[in-house]
């Protein structure tokens, strides 16, 4: 038992701050890992700005903002050897919201280990997987677009091995967004654009290796998000408080700035974290469905940065940033009006499309599509 302390303290389940492995709380240190690059460049800053598939390893609530199904894979690089890989899947439903499934898998390459009196006893191999199903929906009645009250849960399996020895273990994570509706957020732009965010993950036992218990890293995180347009741009600002079991609670804050929904900027930071404190970026950018995110975050003075690499695939358009529809709607329709009192049809259409992406049904909008196309007709030689 006393070498499979020893080895507990080390593997990354092991990437852990010595406050925390003196502790004794080192059991399934994969699950305090941020997923995906979008969110690590904004400082894991997610109960109120998560979105996409990867919400599912996040705030699960926010999942029932999808307007159409994703598939995220992400590759994390991180120091002597230690690499993990995400995978999302999430398919939104008419009936019972999103649903996800997600997988998680870190690899660590060999290292040596040794016994209580400091002999080599050999390479170790490590190694941690964990399943999810999670599931998010807007329970709000009345709501359009991005607003309302938005609930979800998962549930996941966690398997976890150290030299050889191995354990399992069930966990839930749960969690609600709040973007306002109603008559108030209506009149007011700066109400309809903010968002409330909870979650709670990895509540469950803990892991059981032979006679020790290794206890999960229950997590509380509490955030606020708002969304601003700019000229057809879009900033997202966010604010988190983040409460781990046993260690000392943390705040994060991130920005991101969308340029002409093709390209992002992002910066983050965050006062404590398995990386180590200290900021973080990133930028990500759009081509048809695709959308690449890249983050770098610091790991502190021992050690390099970390880089991850998120790829998404979306089966339709992708959300509107929350509380802004109305707002970019209006300034694409008003942008396309320009382009054609100034006879240049072709950016007009361009302008109109990007309108219709937000309300698909809007006959006004139709109209003036039929009409810049009759107009370039005339217009060709």
């Amino acid at each position: 038992m006393r070498r499979l302390r020893l080895l507990l303290s080390v593997s990354l389940l092991g990437v852990v701050s010595p406050a925390v492995a003196s502790k004794g709380n080192t059991g399934a240190e994969f699950l305090k890992i941020g997923a995906g690059a979008r969110p690590a460049a904004l400082g894991d800053t997610q109960a109120a700005l998560a979105e996409g598939a990867l919400a599912a390893l996040w705030n699960p609530a926010a999942l029932g903002g999808l307007s159409s199904a994703e598939i995220s894979l992400t590759h994390n690089r991180w120091f002597e050897g230690i690499q993990d890989q995400r995978f999302v899947a999430a398919v939104p439903t008419k009936s019972v919201g999103t649903l996800a499934l997600a997988y998680e898998r870190l690899a660590i390459n060999d290292f040596l280990s040794f016994d209580a009196q400091g002999t080599n006893t050999g390479a170790v191999n490590s190694g941690d997987s964990v399943v999810s199903l999670a599931w998010g929906r807007n329970i709000a009645q009345g709501a359009t677009g991005g607003s309302g009250l938005y609930a979800g849960l998962a549930a996941k399996t966690i398997n976890e091995k150290i030299a050889g020895v191995s354990a399992s273990g069930f966990a839930l994570d749960f969690g609600f967004l709040f973007r306002p509706w109603g008559l108030t957020a209506q009149r007011l732009p700066w109400v309809r654009r903010s968002s409330l965010g909870f979650s709670a993950k990895n509540l469950g036992q803990g892991l059981k290796y032979d006679e020790e218990n290794a206890p999960l890293p229950t997590e509380y995180n509490l955030g606020a998000g708002y969304s601003q347009p700019l000229g057809g741009d879009i900033l997202n600002l966010g604010l988190d408080y983040h409460l781990v079991t046993g260690e000392t609670a943390a705040v994060s804050a991130g920005l991101e700035y969308w340029m002409k929904n093709l390209l992002a900027f992002r910066l983050g930071y965050r006062t404590s974290d398995v990386n180590g404190l200290g900021f973080r970026a990133g930028a990500g950018f759009k081509v048809g469905k695709i959308q690449a995110d890249y983050a770098w975050a610091a790991t502190g003075e021992d050690f390099g940065p970390s880089h991850r690499i998120t790829l998404t695939y979306r089966f339709g358009p992708a959300a509107v940033a929350p509380g802004l529809a109305a707002d970019l709607f209006d300034d694409y329709v008003a942008r396309g009006k320009r382009h054609m009192e100034l006879g240049l049809y072709d950016r007009a259409i361009l302008e109109f499309n990007e309108a219709l992406s937000i309300h698909p049904g809007d006959e006004s909008v139709r109209v003036l599509l039929l009409e810049c196309g009759e107009k370039m007709e005339k217009a060709a030689p």
